[in-house]
């Protein structure tokens, strides 16, 4: 890993902690324990420091997502994993951090919403037509269709018009997203394998 990818790496880690507005480049420096001249020779200024965190971020995301359609014994099963690993990440997130990243920094929050409507769009259709040929999801559902709302619900979740910070919790609202996705999708196969995915949440 490069200088340049351990800075925005930890840098990440203390946006989610703490949100954007909060951290400055003095106290990446002081977190990291390297001197404004290194900080600066690998990063122009803030705005360049969370790209490269978030950029940093999605490329994780990607090698989960990856593993977890390697590992998955079904499309059930790979969606229960990619679950289990973005409540994580919303559970250790920050309530400011979005709400940062989508008033301050609206080159940022569209290369976050890209990715959203291009990669997990793409992998959630995949999910889908996987589990039509393997019996789990219903052979009638339109995937195009479903895959896009798939992905504005999601983005609805952080719309604060819809749910204000101070009043839900992102983890829940994801919960919820996923069981309507899950509960709309199913065969009667695929639904008796949810209760071991639903139990899963609380774990």
């Amino acid at each position: 890993m490069t200088t340049r990818d351990k800075i925005a790496s930890r840098a990440h880690d203390m946006y989610i902690r703490l949100g954007i507005r909060s951290v400055s480049m003095d106290d990446v420096c002081r977190e990291l324990g390297i001197s404004k001249k290194t900080l600066y020779k690998e990063f122009e200024n803030k705005e360049d420091l969370i790209s490269a965190a978030l950029s940093t971020s999605l490329e994780e995301d990607m090698a989960m997502c990856a593993t977890f359609k390697a590992e998955a014994s079904d499309s059930i099963d790979e969606m229960f994993r990619l679950t289990s690993y973005i409540l994580k990440r919303l559970r250790a997130l920050s309530p400011s951090a979005i709400h940062d990243l989508r008033k301050y920094y609206p080159m940022q929050w569209k290369l976050m919403n890209d990715f959203h409507h291009d990669f997990v769009r793409g992998m959630v259709s995949e999910n889908l037509e996987r589990g039509i040929k393997q019996g789990v999801y219903r052979d009638d559902l339109n995937v195009d269709i479903v895959s896009r709302f798939y992905v504005l619900k999601a983005n609805i979740i952080v719309d604060e018009t819809y749910f204000p910070l101070d009043e839900y919790r992102r983890d829940l609202l994801f919960q919820e997203h996923i069981m309507l996705h899950m509960h709309g999708i199913v065969t009667k196969d695929g639904r008796e394998r949810l209760h071991e995915f639903k139990e899963q949440f609380s774990s």
